[in-house]
């Protein structure tokens, strides 16, 4: 798991379920789950877990900007438009005290650690081939509200998919395809050291084809370090 704390001094612990071991784990379809738990030194049941599986996030676009991309239609880079902001349409969900889960069906499932950190907690979540004799699966990287579990409306994920559509009314989705390939048990996404006056995170992530996929992310609450050092003279 990994954890955080809010901004009111709450700490809140995140993990997902599921595993893939062997060929044969690629027959287990049931539904896997990945949790916010507030800790407050009691158990929870999930039940009582603010479900923020199918809330949306919408809002009206109001930036765009040209990025390199990968078109999984066309199979090639180019020019992409990604939406960079929105007025938020919806309303934020008031989670209870407890915490919030989200629902993974069909086979998803997270087998790696997930990371917390400027207002938003990321994981990877694995959807294998359901073919025992056929090799393959997708990554989706996922980037929720550390305490909602809903999209962010500053549109966390830079990349053409993380939008409905680049102008109007849009739905901000909770996850993009990453391309195929397992992610990497354990540590997945690693955060290069970020310069003095950075405010968006780069995060790379490596997936079993080799492949290391970059994902930009634009957190919630600054990342730049607040803390001064003096001398006295």
């Amino acid at each position: 798991p990994d954890a955080a704390r809010d901004t009111t001094g709450n700490v809140w612990v995140f993990q997902g379920s599921g595993k893939f071991y062997t060929d044969i784990d690629k027959t287990v379809t049931s539904d896997q789950v990945f949790l916010g738990l507030k800790d407050k030194g009691i158990t929870v049941a999930v039940g009582s877990l603010y479900d923020a599986t199918s809330v949306p996030t919408t809002g009206d676009v109001t930036g765009t900007a040209e990025v390199c991309a990968y078109d999984s239609a066309t199979g090639v880079f180019g020019l992409e438009t990604v939406v960079t902001s929105v007025k938020p349409t919806s309303t934020t969900p008031a989670v209870d005290n407890e915490g919030w889960k989200i629902f993974l069906t069909n086979g998803e499932r997270v087998i790696s650690r997930p990371l917390a950190v400027g207002g938003l907690v990321d994981f990877l979540s694995y959807k294998p081939e359901a073919d025992v004799c056929s090799y393959g699966g997708n990554t989706y990287l996922y980037a929720v509200g550390y305490t909602t579990g809903v999209a962010s409306s500053n549109v966390p994920i830079r990349a053409p998919e993380a939008t409905s559509s680049p102008t109007g009314n849009v739905t901000v989705h909770k996850s993009v395809l990453l391309g195929p390939g397992a992610p990497p048990m354990g540590e997945a996404i690693i955060i290069p050291p970020p310069k003095p006056d950075q405010e968006k995170l780069k995060k790379k992530i490596q997936i079993a084809t080799g492949v290391i996929v970059e994902a930009e992310n634009n957190p919630v609450y600054s990342i730049i370090s607040k803390v001064m050092h003096w001398l006295k003279k």
